[in-house]
């Protein structure tokens, strides 16, 4: 039945995004430890380092079975690439060096609420009044946590480290919401790959000889 057709894909569908969340949430606990050994522009161009690696040799062999890219959507992938690879991860390696794994993980995950609020702007979608009153207790809850979640001696600090995890939650829904427009076009690998080595290679000019060797002479993290 079409029916259950439909709620089997729902179900999958939720399954991949709780696996991903999951996922996600290692990230920050990474992110903390690594900041000992890389200073925050070294992390980010590792870790994307690692994934243009791996996202090059993909679009160059589906090549051929992918849709064809235009000049227009170069453009914007590359400002996708932008907004996620300096906007979202630069803002997110920042802004933990003030603020615990624990209380950048709830900052962060704001980014469905700016997804919700970009979309309604730029793509017409509607935004209900339930979704309007929760995106505004979100943001009262999200106060509390950093007024006592964080340490009371950082002072000044952790409200400018969780500045720039809002930002970086902005910048992921951002990112979101230009995905959700180039998706009608193009397959999820080519602007997943191409806006992160996009990113990346944007990031270049900023890698300097201290960098480099952060990065040569990284151990294992335990």
């Amino acid at each position: 039945m079409p029916y259950n057709g439909g709620v089997k894909e729902e179900i999958r569908t939720h399954l991949i995004l709780l696996t991903v969340v999951v996922i996600w949430s290692f990230a920050f606990l990474a992110i903390k430890r690594l900041l000992g050994q890389l200073d925050w522009l070294a992390l980010n161009q590792a870790r994307f380092t690692f994934s243009t690696l791996g996202f090059a040799p993909l679009l160059l062999a589906f090549r051929k079975r992918l849709p064809p890219v235009g000049a227009a959507d170069l453009l914007k992938l590359a400002l996708l690439g932008l907004v996620s690879v300096a906007g979202y991860h630069l803002s997110l390696n920042y802004g933990e060096l003030f603020v615990p794994a624990g209380v950048t993980s709830l900052l962060v995950t704001t980014s469905p609420l700016f997804t919700l609020a970009l979309a309604a702007l730029f793509l017409g979608e509607r935004v209900r009044p339930g979704q309007a009153a929760g995106f505004l207790l979100a943001f009262g809850g999200l106060f509390l946590c950093v007024a006592y979640g964080t340490p009371r001696d950082s002072g000044v600090d952790r409200w400018l480290g969780a500045a720039l995890l809002l930002l970086a939650a902005f910048c992921w829904g951002a990112y979101t919401v230009g995905m959700k427009s180039l998706s009608r076009r193009l397959d999820p690998l080519q602007i997943t790959g191409y806006s992160t080595i996009f990113g990346w290679a944007a990031m270049l000019p900023l890698l300097n000889e201290a960098r480099l060797r952060q990065a040569a002479a990284l151990s294992s993290v335990g």
